[in-house]
């Protein structure tokens, strides 16, 4: 459970941090004073609402940590998601921060260790459900009241649903293959021809590796080969001499002659006649190499025109196929395979057929097996929600899970969910019929339906915290008893965290925080947020009574005191 929170430069949440405990937890203030704010704080700290960083004040850093209880379920659950995101558990609590930095760019840790925003998510996840304002409305969608309906069914429909999933891929990649196939089909001829042409094109090329770059390098020396003769013939006359200036080599000679002379005399000399010596025969190396220029500028006006219609060639080929002649070699075994592909069409698509029949079978295997665990809990998930909705004052609702075919199913239909659809109808008064709850029940049914559901269903989750943002929305009167009682209920199992305008809801709770504005010196606006002593709580129930009187706190103390059991 959440055992401590941390709100830095976010909004007017100056530096907000506090305490929470088990049971049941409540948040109340005025209108706008920024109960939802510390709510979606947390989901912030678990990658759960990423509109929160627009809230940072402007061109400062912000944090949100989070401190986490771990009760021997969440441990369990926990430890394969920690060890994956190579995080080690500590003790008995584990430390989620999130920064935002001044350019609004987000650092995440768990326990100090840097982690990716999805490790925080699935961590979110396995300790905390958040149902926020308006969360009813997920009850109108069709995967909503499918995970809600499967839920219900246990730890055996959720593994059967992950192999149904793994299934559907597979099937769905094959059907995908295959029409892929067809496409090819109803062109193979026009395709054929076309890869047939290119791999011919690429192969008569018969390009190596580097060729272009050699090419270039020849053409780029044969175009200069007038001026490399000239220099040729330079670099000659300094090696050999003329009648004026006496050669490199001979000067060098004479040069290392002498210096071997004094060496006699002076061996501090050895290394320097030794490196003239050296450069001597250097000399005879540069000789050679100048001489070898006369074989490679023999050359004719045709070698120079064969080597640049060669160098055009490779350039209209990587235009078409690639911008290196790896990548043309890659496109050319590419087109061989999709050619090779088209010639053996028949046996292709026998041999994917075989395999999307082999995997629709098991496809079908599991999802009927899904079906047969649906209705087999159909009415126990009825019964349940109905005992539910009696207990918020909806005696006369009656709640229905369809579970309806889906007709002409075939592999097309495959989905992630089997054979049928599932929907969410209801009454709310007998002797009329039933309908979908989008058109049936009000906004506060919804609520309270909600609400039923979630109660059930936190019997199969090891989730240790639930938070609630006003629940109360659209509910009023001994409703608001039912509701207030239900929250206390599950709250004997987990932490509850409910953020409300309701004085019977917060009388019934165990916990009570105060979330208000406050303005600083006459100039500044902050947000205060404060545990209540039981006095305090009686004078803030009084305050939501609408009555802060004497009378009006005497009422507070004889709500509190009749629903605080």
């Amino acid at each position: 459970m959440i055992t401590e929170v941390s709100i830095k430069n976010i909004s007017l949440a100056d530096n907000i941090e506090f305490d929470l405990s088990g049971g049941f937890n409540v948040f109340t203030g005025e209108t706008g004073a920024g109960k939802s704010l510390v709510i979606s704080a947390i989901a912030f700290a678990f990658a759960m609402n990423s509109d929160f960083v627009k809230l940072k004040k402007e061109n400062e850093s912000a944090q949100v940590s989070v401190c986490l209880a771990l009760t021997p379920a969440a441990r369990e659950t926990l430890g394969p998601i920690l060890e994956d995101g190579a995080v080690e558990m500590e003790d008995d609590e584990i430390i989620i921060t999130r920064s935002i930095a001044a350019d609004s760019k987000t650092k995440n840790s768990v326990n100090g260790v840097k982690a990716p925003a999805a490790l925080l998510n699935k961590i979110g996840r396995a300790v905390i459900e958040i149902s926020g304002q308006n969360d009813e409305l997920l009850l109108l969608e069709p995967k909503a009241q499918f995970e809600l309906s499967d839920r219900y069914c246990g730890a055996e429909l959720a593994e059967a649903k992950v192999s149904l999933m793994a299934e559907c891929r597979e099937l769905k990649r094959l059907i995908g293959e295959r029409e892929e196939l067809r496409r090819s089909e109803n062109e193979r001829e026009k395709q054929m021809d076309l890869y047939s042409f290119q791999v011919n094109e690429i192969q008569s090329a018969a390009l190596y590796e580097n060729e272009d770059e050699e090419l270039a390098e020849r053409v780029d020396f044969l175009k200069n080969a007038e001026k490399i003769a000239q220099i040729k013939d330079e670099i000659h006359s300094l090696l050999d001499g003329t009648d004026e200036i006496p050669s490199l080599s001979a000067s060098y000679s004479r040069l290392g002659n002498c210096l071997s002379k004094i060496a006699q005399f002076d061996h501090s000399f050895e290394q320097t006649a030794a490196a003239v010596n050296d450069a001597y025969y250097l000399l005879d190396d540069v000789s050679d190499a100048v001489a070898g220029l006369s074989d490679r500028l023999d050359y004719s006006e045709d070698e120079l025109n064969e080597k640049i219609s060669r160098l055009q060639t490779i350039s209209q080929l990587k235009r078409k196929y690639g911008s290196t002649i790896s990548e043309i070699n890659e496109y050319l075994e590419d087109c061989k395979s999709k050619l090779a592909q088209l010639e053996n069409f028949e046996e292709n698509y026998a041999a994917i057929n075989s395999k999307i029949e082999e995997r629709y079978r098991r496809y079908l295997a599991i999802a009927e097996s899904i079906s047969e665990t649906r209705n087999r809990n159909k009415e126990k998930i009825e019964s349940a929600i109905n005992g539910e909705l009696a207990t918020l004052d909806m005696k006369n609702a009656s709640f229905r899970l369809n579970i309806n075919k889906i007709e002409n199913f075939d592999e097309s239909k495959a989905g992630p969910n089997g054979l049928e659809t599932v929907e969410f109808y209801i009454r709310t008064n007998p002797g009329t019929p039933y309908g979908p709850i989008a058109r049936i029940a009000s906004g506060g049914e919804m609520s309270r339906i909600m609400l039923a559901v979630k109660n059930i269903l936190s019997a199969y989750s090891s989730v240790p915290t639930v938070i609630f943002d006003e629940i109360d929305t659209g509910i009023g009167g001994f409703t608001l008893n039912a509701v207030g009682e239900k929250l206390r209920s599950i709250a004997s199992a987990k932490q509850v965290i409910c953020v409300t305008h309701s004085p019977i809801i917060a009388s019934f709770a165990a916990h009570h925080y105060l979330v208000k504005k406050e303005i600083v010196n006459g100039e500044k606006t902050r947000i205060s947020f404060e545990k209540l002593s039981e006095d305090q709580i009686e004078s803030e129930i009084a305050r939501m009574l609408g009555n802060d009187s004497e009378i009006g706190v005497s009422h507070a103390r004889e709500l509190i005191g009749k629903n605080k059991r």
